[in-house]
């Protein structure tokens, strides 16, 4: 059964705003900026949980409460996976909502 049109539109808005909360954890990581890197991930977190990308959202909560503690380096480790698995998830939601192509023979 294909995704509905409200599911559709609701992935194609995440997969706009993504980059740029990509960005936005990339330059608090980049910056060592613990409170940036919490805020960074924390909004990540519930959009890839809403999606069911629960290894990226699971990256995210544990970037995020590392963070939290103070443990920058970790949470700095953290969040190079947590990319690379919002990265997976994007390709992963663009081939599960890409339309239909009809084939001929």
């Amino acid at each position: 059964m294909p995704p509905c049109s409200s599911s559709r539109r609701s992935a194609a808005g995440w997969t706009e705003q993504t980059p740029a909360l990509l960005a936005r954890l990339a330059a608090a990581r980049d910056a060592r900026d613990g409170p940036a890197l919490v805020a960074a991930a924390h909004a990540l977190s519930g959009s890839l949980r809403n999606f069911g990308l629960d290894r990226a959202a699971g990256r995210a909560r544990a970037a995020e409460t590392l963070a939290r503690a103070g443990r920058v380096d970790e949470a700095i480790e953290e969040a190079a996976g947590l990319e690379e698995a919002t990265r997976q998830g994007l390709h992963l939601l663009g081939a599960m909502f890409a339309p239909a192509t009809s084939g001929g023979s």
